[in-house]
């Protein structure tokens, strides 16, 4: 750790601890991940008699354990995860740091720099080929160790001191030790990108000494070095200096410029459907789907081989019951490899558009559901050979709204005491807020379980404004499962008629430590307040805290309401309609049809009273567009002629 990082550290030790003058919001990383807390899930055993590793080894961490596969590797310390990579080359990292294979900052961790977590294989038969057949591996075969590697990510960039390493077991007369073989120093991503033009970059190791490494049980490991982030208060102690890998290949019958790989995937997790949510309340998504789903979604593809390759893009939404509501077709696309094109810029596939809204329930009887959106690459190879690459995004509507994806990344507090921090939501249409949902991250001898004020502001031009509930003194406290969030009722429901803000503040100095998802950036929804004025927030990423919704008001809870669009009469009968638009009849508007499935129908121009098209007897959803400024609201109807 550097001298000038050791000197701000312990400044900010003192003024924490003093109360002076350190009023700022704060990010740190996690003390504790929940993905790796054996209580939560059983680790694997060690497979200590496993079979010696055979050529070729190969590890892309494409999988959904969080532990390294125990086939190819032998220990447990790195954490396998698509959350942690910034701007990944496929979907699935290894992520060094200083949490062990239990999901806790290391024994012994200091503020001085020491070995936190390994990667190391199992043993490799190095000696010997056995297809087609067996012989001896000799130094023409010409081995190469090829990864890539990216510092920070997405989490705590590391210092200069705290390195990656890369290291050979050798073996001399049945002596072993371990030779450094490569590293890279720490530094931010920004500078990594910097000085190599790339967010990744790969590196290719050969093996040329045959007495040294071409034995039956050659190993080699790649060390995490990591630091604390100084002596403060234990509710600020978090994890530092991480690293990712990926691609880890060993084999013979390589050079240099052996650096692709025959594969071409989704280089990211699959999109999300809405605009801002992860999750919002069913019944507010069916009051106006139109403004809250997105018009196109957004994929990373790469191709990691070293020719152009051909595929096939769609996507298929499957409702809870397994049928297929939706589907799109990007087609065909050509892709060159990634060193040449990064990711795939073709509109139809890299950002292919949402055409169709997810189906809405018409009657209000569906309190929840999802869609799968399943999301699929057929590759095609030479002859027949195909292969497939899909990822899954599940759009959630339940009771409540959710920015984040659910996983934290980081941990968010602001100081001194009385400080404050907020999170903006906004409705499709009034309703109750009856309890939030907070997640919040263990720390040291869980120092953060602190009391605070839970407060809620009605919306000031992006800002909180008029408070309307500040007399909730609750205690931060844990759940029992996995990224389980704790859910705090109100006493009182809250009423919301637009945008309201749910809020925190401090009752001592000490970091809640509120989850903090850096997956989304939320920060224009994100504010805080230290000295009486709010600010936005500096920090990208999404606060994990999510108002529960009853879903239920009554007329005079909105009489003061915004305005929307309203159809008389309904059901309509005749085929006769006057239309109201914010309080207006004279409007010019334009009616679009659509089934309650979201299959297109039909649209008309109106103004005033006037005759729809020919519809059959049923339920429609209308988007009514005025066309003097381009607004648009949604509203269910229902033909009865």
């Amino acid at each position: 750790m550097s001298i000038t990082k050791k000197i701000l550290l312990s400044l900010i030790l003192i003024l924490v601890e003093t109360g002076f003058a350190f009023s700022q919001e704060v990010v740190t990383g996690l003390y504790h991940n929940p993905a790796l807390d054996l209580s939560k899930r059983q680790q694997p055993q060690l497979k200590t008699d496993a079979s010696a590793v055979i050529l070729p080894f190969y590890d892309d961490f494409r999988y959904p354990q969080v532990y390294p596969d125990q086939t190819l590797w032998s220990d447990f310390d790195v954490f396998i995860n698509d959350a942690f990579p910034k701007n990944a080359i496929n979907h699935g990292v290894a992520t060094f740091d200083a949490i062990d294979s239990a999901g806790y900052i290391h024994n012994g961790a200091s503020t001085a720099s020491f070995a936190a977590d390994y990667l190391t294989s199992r043993s490799i038969r190095l000696d010997s080929l056995f297809s087609p057949l067996k012989r001896a591996i000799n130094k023409s075969d010409s081995i190469y160790l090829s990864f890539w590697f990216q510092p920070q990510g997405l989490g705590n960039d590391p210092q200069p001191t705290d390195s990656l390493l890369l290291q050979f077991e050798a073996n001399i007369d049945g002596t072993k030790y371990w030779k450094t073989v490569w590293a890279s120093e720490g530094m931010k991503i920004d500078t990594f990108y910097v000085h190599n033009g790339a967010w990744w970059k790969q590196v290719l190791i050969p093996l040329t000494d045959s007495a040294l490494y071409f034995h039956s049980d050659f190993k080699f490991r790649f060390i995490g070095y990591a630091s604390l982030a100084g002596d403060m208060l234990q509710s600020w102690q978090s994890n530092m200096d991480q690293w990712n890998i990926d691609q880890v290949y060993l084999n013979v019958g390589r050079n240099m410029y052996d650096t692709t790989y025959n594969w071409m995937g989704f280089a990211s997790a699959a999109p999300r459907m809405l605009k801002n949510y992860t999750a919002m309340p069913y019944w507010q998504y069916g009051d106006n789907p139109g403004s809250v789903l997105r018009d196109s979604l957004e994929n990373k593809v790469a191709n990691l081989s070293g020719q152009l390759k051909n595929g096939r893009y769609e996507y298929n939404v499957i409702d809870e019951n397994g049928n297929e509501v939706d589907s799109y077709s990007g087609g065909l696309f050509l892709l060159d490899p990634y060193p040449v094109e990064g990711y795939l810029s073709e509109q139809k596939v890299s950002k292919p558009a949402v055409s169709r809204i997810l189906p809405i329930d018409p009657l209000g009887g569906v309190a929840t559901t999802y869609f799968d959106i399943v999301h699929k690459i057929t590759t095609f190879e030479s002859g027949t050979d195909t292969r497939i690459d899909s990822v899954v995004f599940r759009q959630n509507f339940q009771d409540y709204y959710s920015y984040d994806d659910g996983v934290p990344e980081a941990g968010y507090g602001v100081t001194p005491s009385g400080a404050q921090f907020a999170i903006r939501f906004k409705l499709s249409k009034p309703d109750m807020i009856k309890a939030v949902d907070i997640f919040f991250n263990r720390t040291q001898n869980s120092a953060n379980q602190q009391y605070f004020n839970l407060r809620f502001w009605d919306d000031n031009n992006g800002l909180p404004g008029k408070l309307l509930r500040a007399d909730t003194i609750v205690r931060v406290d844990y759940g029992d499962d996995l990224y389980q969030f704790v859910r705090y009722t109100i006493p009182k429901p809250v009423l919301a008629l637009n945008a309201f803000h749910i809020g925190l503040q401090q009752r001592t100095n000490d970091n809640l430590n509120v989850g903090f998802d850096y997956s989304i950036d939320n920060s224009a929804n994100q504010s805080y307040n230290v000295d009486g004025t709010w600010i936005r927030s500096q920090y990208s990423g999404a606060l994990m805290i999510r108002p529960v919704m009853t879903g239920t008001t009554s007329k005079s809870d909105i009489s003061n309401g915004s305005k929307g669009v309203l159809f008389f009469p309904n059901p309509i009968v005749n085929s006769t309609v006057e239309v109201e638009f914010d309080g207006s009849t004279s409007q010019h508007l334009r009616l679009e049809f659509f089934t309650i499935s979201g299959q297109f129908v039909a649209s008309t121009e109106i103004q005033g009273s006037s005759s729809l098209p020919i519809l059959a007897n049923g339920l429609y959803l209308v988007r009514v567009t005025n066309l003097a400024n381009n607004k648009t609201y949604f509203e269910k109807i229902s033909i009865a002629n």
